[in-house]
């Protein structure tokens, strides 16, 4: 059994490095393999109507790849990745106005905990806070939630 003549045709073999980077960026995000499997996949067109030396070919994919990435790649990052995904704006946040209960005190000096929906959170404030009082977030920071006493 032998392997058909395609396999050995360039435009087939940057076609499969081109989806190759296209899995890759998927795997590792970052927006910028893609660019090289964009490259690979013009060289893969290209070299299906022109007979091109491989040299030529592999300095075309470092071009092209090279320029998309450098003229494209914050142009399209800003279109299609906005910074609302990454955003914990106070709209968007669903902690913040929320009333919660110490379970540990908080001083301004030292983080103590709160429980939110069952679950404990590490808090911390600029007023102190004993375990039993009310309190409300006021804002979060990864998974610390900053609280104010809650004033009725």
């Amino acid at each position: 059994m032998s392997i058909p003549d395609f396999f050995y045709n360039s435009s087939f073999i940057w076609f499969l490095l081109g989806l190759i980077f296209a899995l890759l960026e998927l795997v590792i995000p970052g927006f910028v393999i893609i660019f090289f499997a964009f490259g690979a996949w013009l060289i893969s067109l290209i070299s299906l109507f022109v007979d091109i030396d491989i040299a030529i070919q592999i300095i075309s994919f470092v071009i092209a790849s090279v320029s998309g990435l450098v003229l494209l790649r914050n142009k399209l990052k800003s279109r299609f990745f906005s910074e609302k995904q990454n955003d914990s704006s106070l709209q968007d946040n669903e902690f913040i106005g929320q009333k919660v209960v110490v379970i540990e005190d908080i001083l301004p000096t030292k983080n103590g905990k709160v429980e939110f929906k069952g679950a404990n959170w590490s808090a911390k404030s600029d007023y102190d806070s004993k375990a039993g009082s009310i309190v409300q977030v006021i804002g979060q920071e990864s998974i610390c939630l900053i609280v104010k006493p809650y004033k009725k």
